[in-house]
Order: C-alpha cells, then structure tokens, then sequence
C-alpha cells in the first residue's frame, strides 16, 4: 500500500479536477462570497469596537463558526462524498480518508473566501492594535481548522455507519439557530461562554491582548492550538 500522504495527495488531485470539472468558476464564487462576508461585517464594526465585555466579538464569531459549519456540511453531501465511495474499492487507509476530506474542505474557495475577509475586517477593527488583531486572525484560523476537523469527523463516521449526512444538517441547523435566537432574545447572561468554551477562550484572549496583558492572551492561544491538535488526533483515532 503506497503512504498516507502519497494517497492523500492522489484523493486531492482527484478532487481538485471534479471541482474544476462541475464548478469552473469556484474561485469567483469564493471571491463573492468574501465580497458578501464583508456586507455583515461592515454592519457590525460599530458594535465591536465599542464592545468591552466580548460579547458581541464571541456573538461575531459563533455566527461566522456556524456559516462555515453549515458549509463543511454541505461540501461533504456534494464531491468529497462521492470521491470517497468510489475509491472503496481502491487501497486506504483511515488516515489518507481524514487528511483529504480535512484537507479539501480547507482548501475550497469558499473556506478561502470566507477565512479571507474575515482577516480582512479583523484587521479593519483593530487598525489601531495590530497586534491583537493578528492574533484575531491567528485564532480564526485555529476555529477553522477545529470546525473543520469536526466536522470531518463527523461525516466519515456518519459514512461509515451508512447513516445521512444530511440529518446531521438539519440538527446541526436547528441546534444553530436555536442558540442565535435565545442569545438574541434573553441575552444569555451576557456571557461570552453562551457561545461555547472555545470562543470565550478566543474572546478572553484578545481582549487581554488588547489591554496589552499579552502573556496570559498568549497562553489562550496556546490552549486554541492544543484544542486543535486534539481534534486532529481525535479524528484520527476514531475515523
């Protein structure tokens, strides 16, 4: 059997080549998403820079994390999924199947686009401290790349135990919306942990960061990345 990365690489060509095959102009499409990304954003600046608990910031980001959610969802029903099942018959192994759909969901335009203009605003918000607003980037990045890993854990085992995908979209939509409406209305607590340990711990970091406590932001950070490289071994062991 040839190695984990050599098969990753193959599943990936194919999957580059599908994509370029039913989908030519992914890539404006991902610029056009990022273009519409920005329309929100722009909407809610004047809420961030005067927000000094993080509330609104971990508001921001559980929006955004459910976007990209919903459309890691909807990537693995579409060619991931069908790469995956006709190469059953071909010689892999758990990990090659985790690294490529991990890999061509990060990859998409969409992700892309999205990851993009995001940094961008990021950067807009915090013009005046650059620093935290790197780290804001920083951070995203490691949420995506957790969302992601999730995500992809979920699909393969969903795969594997021949159960929809498509199930787990409509629960994860319902259980989104959900939140968005009960934070929205009743204002849990006004608490940036209502949105979940792993944005409290993005918030907490950048506020500290913007009051220049830069060792303790820095550990938060650090706390993000072991997050996601337990779910990158999380998805290894259990796909």
């Amino acid at each position: 059997m040839r190695s984990t990365p050599a098969i990753t690489h193959s599943l990936l060509t194919l999957d580059r080549e599908k994509t370029a095959a039913l989908l030519p102009n992914a890539k404006v499409y991902g610029f056009a998403l990022a273009v519409l990304n920005l329309i929100p954003c722009g909407l809610s600046e004047g809420f961030l820079r005067r927000d000094a608990s993080g509330y609104t910031l971990a508001f921001f980001l559980f929006c955004h994390s459910a976007v990209y959610f919903l459309l890691s969802l909807t990537y693995f029903t579409g060619s991931g999924r069908d790469i995956l099942q006709k190469i059953q018959i071909f010689p892999t192994n758990s990990m090659s199947r985790f690294l490529f759909t991990l890999a061509s969901n990060l990859r998409h335009p969409f992700t892309i686009g999205l990851f993009a203009s995001n940094v961008f605003f990021a950067f807009i918000v915090f013009r005046e401290k650059l620093g935290t607003a790197a780290l804001l980037a920083s951070s995203y990045l490691l949420l995506m790349i957790s969302i992601a890993a999730v995500g992809t854990l979920l699909f393969l085992i969903l795969e594997r135990k021949r159960l929809p995908v498509q199930a787990a979209l409509a629960v994860a939509a319902i259980f989104i919306l959900t939140t968005l409406v009960a934070s929205v209305v009743f204002h849990i607590g006004t608490t940036t942990m209502a949105f979940g340990p792993v944005i409290d711990l993005i918030v907490r970091g950048v506020l500290l960061s913007a009051r220049g406590e830069w060792s303790v932001s820095l550990l938060s950070t650090a706390l993000l990345l072991v997050i996601s490289i337990l779910m990158f071994i999380a998805g290894r062991k259990l796909t």
